[in-house]
This record gives structure tokens, C-alpha cells and sequence, in this order.
């Protein structure tokens, strides 16, 4: 009877640790399938047109890999990727810390206020530190806001003007240089969707 008592106990033991790993292992699963449902729907928006016709030209490979990583995992870089490919100019991406002319300031991204190309068609160039991970996407989600900005202005052709949009939509941070509340709200979605969306 003691004998047969402990044999049960044992059994009852041993399923009851075989239940638990079960269960941790499908929850560790369904963790994952949360995560990767968390990912955008649409795959990776940069790549869904040829680097010739895109309106986003990455100058590196080291920022056209964040860029590719970042649009397969974050919602918010895909829309503002799909956003600019609408409109009537190119941002040219380039890696490097950002240094604003005439200034020591060094940044991890920036968006050139002088904006150049022929009537109606406008050139951008935005440079972003690279090999800082999530980091160097959520920057780009932030300098892709603000080219968006720009873009969407029909007078922001030139320094002085893209000045005066600033001065308007944004606040100045110190003399030449603007931040909006757009692009950081752009720049911490980024950085909640990658958290959100990791493989």
C-alpha cells in the first residue's frame, strides 16, 4: 500500500512538471506569435519599389539595411516611407553624424534645410548616424517626418523658407536648428513598434 501510494505520487508529480513545461513552452509560442502578429501587415514597404524609381534613396548600405529592417517591423516607418513615395520629390539618405554648417553641434540625424532641384520637384538630404540598432531606425522614422514636413509644404523650396515652416510648425532648439512635435512623436512610435516587433 506504502509502495503503491508513492508510485502514485510520483505519477502525479511528474505530469504535473510535464503540464507545466507544456504550458510554458506554449506560452513562449504564443509570445512570439504575438510578437510577429505585431508586425506590419504590408512586409517590407521600401523594397516594394526598385531603389532607381523610389523617391528614397539610401547613399550606404549600412542605411538601406536600417531602412530594410525598419519597414518590415515597424508600422509607422512603413507609412511615412508610402507617404513620401506619393509625393513630388527624393530624399537621399546618407550615413554620418549629422553637423549643422557654421557649428561644432554634432548630431545623430538631420534634415538639410537646403532643399534643391528643378521646378515642382524637390531634393532632400537627410543623414543619420548608423550602428546604433533600433537606435539608427527610430532616427530615421524622426528625419523622414521631417522631409514629410517639408514635402507637404508647396513653399518650402529653399533655406529661407524651409526656415520659415519651421518657425511655423516647430520650435527652435537653438539658432538654425528646429524640432517638431511630429517627428518626435514619429520617432517614439518607431521605437515602440520595433519593441513590439522583434525577429
Amino acid at each position: 500500500m506504502g509502495r503503491s501510494c508513492r508510485r502514485w505520487r510520483w505519477y502525479a508529480v511528474s505530469a504535473a512538471v510535464w503540464l507545466w513545461l507544456a504550458h510554458g513552452v506554449a506560452a513562449k509560442g504564443a509570445m512570439a506569435a504575438s510578437s510577429a502578429s505585431m508586425c506590419p501587415a504590408t512586409g517590407d514597404a521600401w523594397d516594394s519599389a526598385s531603389a532607381a524609381q523610389s523617391h528614397i534613396s539610401p547613399q550606404n548600405e549600412s542605411i538601406a539595411a536600417s531602412l530594410r529592417a525598419g519597414t518590415r517591423r515597424s508600422q509607422t516607418l512603413a507609412w511615412l516611407v508610402e507617404r513620401l513615395e506619393m509625393l513630388n520629390g527624393r530624399v537621399y539618405l546618407f550615413a554620418g553624424a549629422y553637423r549643422r554648417p557654421g557649428q561644432s553641434l554634432l548630431l545623430r540625424g538631420g534634415t538639410s534645410h537646403a532643399v534643391t532641384g528643378p521646378s515642382g520637384f524637390r531634393i532632400i538630404k537627410v543623414t543619420v548616424d548608423t550602428g546604433f540598432g533600433d537606435g539608427t531606425i527610430a532616427t530615421i522614422g524622426h528625419e523622414l517626418r521631417h522631409a514629410l514636413e517639408i514635402l507637404e509644404a508647396m513653399d518650402a523650396v529653399d533655406v529661407g523658407s524651409v526656415d520659415q515652416l519651421y518657425e511655423r510648425i516647430g520650435f527652435r532648439v537653438r539658432p538654425g536648428v528646429y524640432e517638431t512635435s511630429a517627428a518626435l512623436a514619429s520617432e517614439r512610435q518607431v521605437r515602440d513598434d520595433l519593441r513590439r516587433c522583434r525577429f
